[in-house]
Parts: structure tokens; sequence; C-alpha cells
């Protein structure tokens, strides 16, 4: 999560408690009062200035150095921060604020051993405060200690229940966990009981929208949007995340409104393209996508998209000649993976295949290129090149999840009769996939698939349940689901999922077939169709 707010709100909650305590105001006193209030300004550059006079009046005072600290930190100067905190402790060793302002400041600096030391310490010292609880918690997502995690940042939410900061951070962990549920009832209690900043909720409309919940996601940015009109990064979202829950045409509106505002920017006439081939419109389409490459000639994303949109509107020669006059420029490779899958989809394997192989042929080390010409391979009836070619292609690349997931999800679809050898292995290919991207719902659900051929309900059941919580679109998982809730006799719960996977399929014909092994060629190759999420504060 970002640091840069957490930071501002926990320093400033340190300037407000020293500041309480004044005694009789003195010069110094007078210096410090005033750098204090230019520090809750924001005016850092002054209130350092104010803070080295106080510090040569009062060398020992402990609050000042800590100010300075503070000061320090909030310029982006952590090792002198440092010095002034070690200065503040070394003169009054009891002193909280310093001590928390420290370790805060290793956290950022990534010296989580020195960090996890002093909040285990603070935790004991001062257990009713919910800062070291916070980073305690977000020190073991960095560890990847989910269930810690969860269980630091819930007693941090005891102690400070409204706190914007420890909701944000506790609605990722459940994400995370595959607990979208309750991650939705503790964004919800974020964005309607905390004392959170605009930042904070711009922060948790981003992190609704990479886990999906997109509805949930516009909301956010409809109430910011109102707000701040003017704010390009927010209303750019907002579009983005209307286009992905299917609100086509109020996504337009809202990108004529940013774009009326601003200079056409590429990701605006790129987005506005998607929009307008989901409308169907596809002239329009293909006038944005040109428009947007007119903006960033530079982008080979903008190439990419176009081709793509041109090759499934059946102008296959169209798309190749673009993408022929662009195969020198930056990321020149992705292009000619992109060349391969449009003659791919027309048909010509032949022509396909070459392009994938030149690819690697230049880059031996091309995931995209493993990834489309094992799929190639693997429609054409060449299974055992296909296996060969990804065992090949993870020796090389061993850390590539999707390297592993297509390996794995080939493996599994290469026999029938799912002898328990084969499956084991399938599943420990799999499972490495997990490890290496816990959140692709793909992975899951051919997991899922596995352990329902080995005959394990139970483990199925966890696996498919997770694939829809990482993507509650996944049709094929829902309808997995439902059917093995009826063979485990949960008749309630069948007809539940059943009507969930029968609205979808109703609902999200626009979006593409998710749970097919070809997925991982268009994952690995293509950002989200329709735009990245701007993630820049909007304070």
């Amino acid at each position: 999560m970002r640091l840069d707010s957490l930071l501002r709100l926990i320093c400033l909650l340190f300037v407000s408690q020293a500041f309480m305590a004044l005694p009789e105001l003195s010069n110094a006193e007078d210096l410090y009062k005033r750098a204090s209030e230019l520090a809750r300004a924001g005016d850092f550059d002054q209130a350092l200035q104010e803070l080295h006079k106080a510090a040569e009046q009062t060398p020992n005072n402990s609050r000042v150095h800590n100010l300075l600290g503070i000061v320090l930190t909030q310029l982006g100067r952590l090792k002198e921060a440092n010095e002034a905190y070690s200065r503040a402790l070394s003169l009054a060793p009891d002193f909280l604020p310093a001590r928390k302002n420290r370790a805060v400041n290793a956290f950022t600096k990534r010296d989580f051993q020195f960090a996890a030391g002093e909040f285990e310490a603070l935790v004991r010292l001062y257990p009713r405060d919910f800062v070291p609880h916070l980073f305690l918690g977000l020190l073991a997502m960095e560890g990847s200690d989910l269930p810690m995690a969860r269980k630091h940042l819930l007693e941090a939410h005891q102690l400070a229940p409204d706190s914007g900061q420890v909701l944000l951070a506790l609605t990722r962990v459940h994400f995370t966990l595959g607990e979208r549920q309750l991650a939705l009832e503790t964004a919800r209690k974020m964005q309607t009981k905390s004392r959170s900043t605009d930042a904070e909720r711009f922060e948790l409309g981003v992190l609704l929208a990479q886990f999906e919940a997109h509805a949930e996601a516009t909301e956010i940015f409809q109430e910011l949007w109102r707000k701040k009109p003017g704010s390009y990064d927010v209303g750019f979202n907002l579009a983005l995340v209307q286009y992905r829950a299917g609100q086509l045409q109020p996504a337009l509106d809202t990108l004529e409104q940013v774009g009326a505002r601003v200079r056409q920017r590429g990701e605006l006439l790129n987005l506005r393209g998607w929009i307008y081939n989901k409308m169907r419109r596809l002239d329009r389409a293909r006038e944005s996508l040109e428009g947007a490459i007119v903006a960033e000639p530079d982008n080979p994303d903008h190439y990419l998209d176009l081709s793509t949109v041109l090759s499934s509107q059946g102008y296959t020669q169209a798309a190749i000649q673009l993408l022929a006059q662009v195969s020198s420029i930056s990321n020149g490779a992705r292009l000619q993976v992109q060349m391969g899958l449009v003659y791919q989809k027309d048909g010509n394997y032949q022509e396909a295949e070459k392009w994938y192989r030149k690819t690697l042929q230049a880059d031996a080390l091309n995931r995209n290129a493993y990834l489309a010409l094992a799929n190639l391979l693997w429609a054409t009836n060449r299974q055992k090149e296909a296996l060969e070619l990804l065992a090949k292609a993870i020796d090389l690349l061993p850390t590539d999840a999707l390297l592993h997931y297509l390996y794995g999800g080939q493996l599994l679809e290469s026999e029938p009769e799912a002898r328990p050898e084969h499956l084991e292995k399938a599943a420990a290919i799999l499972h490495k996939s997990l490890q290496l991207n816990p959140f692709y719902a793909n992975t899951h659900y051919i997991l899922g698939k596995l352990y329902l051929k080995k005959g394990d309900y139970a483990s199925a059941k966890a696996s498919l349940e997770k694939a829809c919580a990482f993507n509650p679109r996944h049709t094929s998982a829902y309808y997995h689901l439902s059917r093995l809730a009826l063979q485990m006799g949960e008749k309630d719960r069948a007809q539940e999922i059943a009507r969930i996977f029968q609205e979808l399929e109703k609902r999200e014909r626009w979006q593409r077939d998710e749970g097919t092994l070809a997925d991982a060629v268009q994952d690995s190759l293509q950002k989200p169709e329709g735009g990245v999420l701007l993630t820049k504060s909007t304070e």
C-alpha cells in the first residue's frame, strides 16, 4: 500500500501530541510552536528553518529533535531524520513519539528486521496504541504471512475503529486471503464510518478495482469526482471502472468531461476506443485508437490495442500492416508476438508459428512468445511439443507464474485418464504457480478442476471459491462450483450459485470468456483491456 499518506497522518499526530504539552513559552518555545503550525500546514521547508533555530537555542530538547525528524521525514531526508530521532531518544529514552517515528522510517527504508523489533517492543510497552499493530500487520504482509497480518490489523482496528489507514490495509488483507465478502464489508465501513481522507478513499477505489469490485470502485470515484470535478486522475479512473462494470454510456460521458478539461492524451483516446468497440461503434473505435497512436507514437500499447480491434473486426490485413510498420519500435518483441496472434486468429498457423519462433530466436527469455507458441502447438494437436516447450520455458524462467499455470493446465488436459502420478505432477506445478502469483483466478480454477478429477471435493470447493473471490465474473468457476454443491448434497447452495452463474452469463456477455488456457497469452501480452488504473494520490 502507499505509505506517504500513512506517514503524514502518524507524523502529524505526533506533532499534535508534542504541541499539547507545551510549558510556558520562551523564545525557543515560540520557534517550536511556529514550526509545529508550519508542519501541520504542510510548509516543511519553513518549519525546518524554525526548528534549526530552536535546536541551536535548546540543544537538549527532545521534542525539538523529534519534530525536526518529522519534518525531515516529510522532506524525504530519512537519514537525517533518523539522526534527529536518535538524538531525541538519547536525551529521553522513554520518549514514545521519537521511537515510533524512527521505527516508521525503518519500515519505509525496508529495514524490516529493525522495524519489527521496534514495533514488537512498542506493542508490549504501549498495548493500547494502534500504530505498532498497524505496522506489524504491514510487516506481516511484506513477509506474506497474511493470517498474522490480519490478526494485527484486526487488533489495530479495535484500538482505532475509524482509522482509514487500518481499514485500507485490512481490506487489502481480506482480498488477498480470498475473503471477498469481508473485504467488501471493510471497504464499506471505511467509506461510511471512518475519518479517511480523499487520498485514502482514492487508494481504496484503486484497490477495489484491482480486485474486480468495479461497482464499489465506481461509487467511490463518483463521490470523489463530485468533490473534485477537475481531477484528471479521479475522472480517468471513474471512466475506466464504469467501462469495466459495463456502464458504457456513463463511461463515455465521464471521458467527455475529462477531455474537456485537458488536451487529448493517448490513454484517454485509447480508453474511448475500447468503449466504442464494446458499443459496436466500430468506426469511432478505430478513429479513437488511431488518435491515441498520433498522440503517443512511441507507446506500443496503442498499436497492440488497435491491431486487436482490427483483427476482431475481421480486418486481418490492416492489423498486419499496422504491426509491420512499427515492429522496430521500443518493445518490438511484443508486437511480433501480436503479429503471430493476428495470423493465428486468421487461421494461418504456419505464419503465426514463424513469428513466435522468430521472437524466441532473438530473445530466448521471452515469456510471451513461449506462451503463445505453446498455445498454438496445443491448438494444432501437437501436445507433446507444447509440453516440451513449456518444460524448457520454466527451466529458463523459473519465477514466471503464467508459464507454470499453462504448463500445469496443459498437463492436466493431456491425459483424460488422470493417472495419480500425472495429477500429482500437474498439481505441483500449479501450486508453484500460486506461490508465484496467488491472485490469478484461473490457476485456482484449473486446480479446482484437478481436485474434481481426484475426487477431493473439499479441496476442489476451496479452489473454485478462491477463483470466484479473485474474479467474481468467472462464469466457469461458478458453473463447476454449482455442480459440486449439488454433488455434495447442498441443494440450496447449488441453486444460489447457479443463479449467480445464470446472471453472469446474461449480464457479462460482452466480457471475453474466462477460464481457458489460451487466456494466459493475452494476460501476458497486454495490459488489462481498456487501460490501467492511475494510482496517484489526489492530495
